[in-house]
């Protein structure tokens, strides 16, 4: 009987993670739905994506929004 190979971890590391995708990309705007609030504000663009679901986001000057606070994908809605 042949045994499966085991990728060993640089395998997984080259491959494309296809489920690892964020819903926003840099530079796009966005409005903010911070919890307690009635309106949405904003917009903003999104600074970085430091991890999966998870952004920094810019005034148009650049300045950060609240200091570089990540906020989740859930709390942003498409503004263009």
């Amino acid at each position: 009987m042949a045994r499966s190979r085991v990728p060993a971890v640089k395998d997984l590391e080259s491959k494309p993670a296809a489920r690892c995708r964020s819903k926003f990309k840099v530079g796009q705007l966005v409005n903010l739905d911070q919890p307690g609030t009635r309106s949405l504000q904003g917009p903003y663009l999104i600074a970085s994506v430091p991890k999966q679901g998870r952004y920094t986001l810019s005034f148009e000057n650049g300045d950060k929004v609240e200091n570089g606070k990540e906020f989740d994908e859930n709390m942003l809605v498409g503004a263009d």
